[in-house]
């Protein structure tokens, strides 16, 4: 039986274009969605065309799309203004602010109708975004915007190197060993001789699409993997974008064994952190004679806890092949000179261990479970000398710690010492597996925080609360006002959570009934939330 599309409708080009998509065959797709754009003209069926043109090479159609996206609807106008005002505000002229006016003067040039100029902002977007995903680790994301920038510009010979870095970190090495090999051709002295019809090499590459589980690039940029743990909780679609999900259904991951390793003379390294983007990527623990002990090892990028990649665990001995992994790039890394620590040291620092989200959930229970360890041994942390963690820069920092009984007299900040060895080394387990949070985590937060934020039951807090983040460097909300004029009618107060104790943001969420967020490390306060408390982010 044959079904027959009204042409007339945009939603079905819309899906065939995806289909083909699928099927990688991105000419078609981009017939299918420019067909939707004219029938339904609007900012995401432009933005369709657009995605698909650079992907494809074709930098007129993309741009051409993306104006059509930002000059024919008023709202696109007002979001492009009010991103140039945002991105021009920020003076602090690192590479995320760079990357940001870029792309505000490429917006810019749009809006002119001026695609010359817009395409050399464009070109220099990707190159400032590529540099901060390449510093960052990204190696999924600097691949794709590396390629796109030799596609605009062949002729810079650092774009290759970096790019089959980027492949090489993913596992695909013919494909690096090609790349590298084209930009070591492109001598100096013919660049401007060269064939314009040199293309980004994804057109010419014929690269494996098999999934490589031994790739350290396996993670949430992993398709299969995080399409499977997607489709774990059961998926329905109720509208454009929606979705309702069977969180009972859910899948259930063993959890590392949680135990107190004491390492006599035990080396750390915790790679310190380098700028907002760029915040510990690696935490290395190794013996007296450098052998790395891969469960107490992390760094990014990570797996996902089903990804076929995750090493299997006997008798708490990690498999010889992840082992020897870890020390090969042990042995290619050179590090610094380690920094002698009389007595017994804990190690608590972890990646990201900067941010809320992951100093909460990744380093406070390691806390908890040397408390534990401690107290059936008869001591308490008089017992401890040195207690490492990431920084103690933030307030959060410095609360939590002495909240949890830490003296600040004795902490070390890895972001200082990064290498260090210790008389005695102490490595409380990893609560569970890096974004996967187990309820024994939850229960110890809710445990420690609720009953001191119990205490001050007298103050009210708003039921309906609205989370800011204008005080955050990125992810900021561009239209606010215009939220806050929607939401306060119906109660809602809006709340910066960078002004509240750690103590107070938990009685604030226990209180909430409705809360409503734009994404972000302050929603790591749901973990005291009561149930049924409803969240839109």
């Amino acid at each position: 039986m044959a079904v027959r599309l009204d042409s007339s409708f945009s939603t079905p080009h819309r899906n065939r274009g995806q289909l083909w998509l699928k099927h990688q065959d991105s000419i078609s797709a981009l017939v299918c969605y420019r067909n939707a754009a004219q029938l339904s003209s609007s900012p995401q069926s432009w933005g369709d065309v657009a995605g698909v043109a650079f992907d494809q090479g074709d930098f007129w159609v993309g741009l051409e799309a993306l104006k059509n996206a930002i000059t024919c609807f008023p709202e696109s106008s007002a979001w492009v203004e009010a991103y140039c005002s945002y991105a021009f505000a920020n003076t602090s002229g690192n590479r995320f602010c760079l990357a940001q006016q870029s792309c505000a003067r490429l917006l810019q040039a749009l809006q002119l109708n001026d695609l010359s100029t817009a395409k050399q902002w464009l070109f220099q977007t990707y190159c400032d975004s590529a540099a901060i995903a390449f510093e960052a680790k990204a190696f999924y994301k600097a691949e794709t915007l590396y390629q796109r920038a030799i596609a605009l510009q062949p002729q810079v010979q650092d774009f290759y190197s970096k790019l089959a870095t980027c492949l090489a970190q993913r596992g695909r090495t013919i494909a690096a060993t090609a790349i590298a090999h084209l930009g070591q051709t492109l001598r100096q002295d013919t660049l401007d001789s060269v064939d314009s019809n040199i293309v980004a090499p994804q057109h010419h590459l014929v690269v494996p699409s098999g999934h490589n589980h031994r790739s350290p690039g396996c993670g949430v940029t992993c398709d299969r993997c995080m399409g499977d743990l997607i489709q774990a909780f059961r998926p329905h679609q109720l509208a454009a974008g929606v979705f309702q999900c069977d969180l009972k259904a859910g899948p259930q991951f063993p959890l590392p064994p949680q135990t107190l390793t004491q390492i006599p003379h035990g080396r750390a390294w915790v790679e310190p952190r380098q700028s907002d983007w760029v915040a510990c990527h690696e935490v290395r623990v190794t013996t007296s004679d450098d052998r790395p002990i891969p469960e107490l090892c992390r760094s990014y990028p990570w797996r996902l806890p089903n990804c076929k990649a995750q090493p299997a665990v006997v008798d708490s001995e990690v498999v010889d092949s992840e082992r020897s992994e870890l020390e090969q790039r042990c042995d290619r890394q050179s590090l610094p000179p380690s920094q002698t620590l009389a007595g017994t040291a804990v190690l608590l620092s972890t990646l990201s261990g900067h941010v809320y989200y992951h100093w909460m959930i990744d380093l406070l229970p390691r806390i908890g479970l040397l408390r534990q360890e401690l107290q059936q041994q008869r001591l308490g942390f008089d017992h401890i000398d040195h207690f490492i963690v990431n920084s103690l820069e933030a307030k959060f920092q410095r609360e939590t710690l002495q909240h949890l009984g830490v003296p600040l007299e004795k902490v070390i900040e890895s972001d200082r010492v990064p290498h260090l060895q210790a008389e005695t080394l102490l490595v409380p387990s990893f609560p569970g597996q890096l974004d996967w949070i187990p309820p024994a985590t939850i229960d110890f937060l809710r445990q420690q925080f609720l009953p001191k934020a119990a205490q001050n039951g007298t103050q009210t807090h708003p039921k309906r609360i609205y989370i800011s983040r204008q005080g955050a460097r990125y992810r900021r909300v561009l239209n606010e006002d215009q939220v806050l004029e929607i939401l306060r009618p119906y109660g809602f107060v809006s709340v910066s959570l960078e002004e509240l104790s750690v103590c107070e943001q938990a009685a604030l969420f226990a209180q909430a009934e409705i809360i409503v967020a734009p994404h972000g490390s302050g929603l790591t306060n749901l973990v005291f939330c009561q149930p049924h408390t409803q969240i839109l982010e």
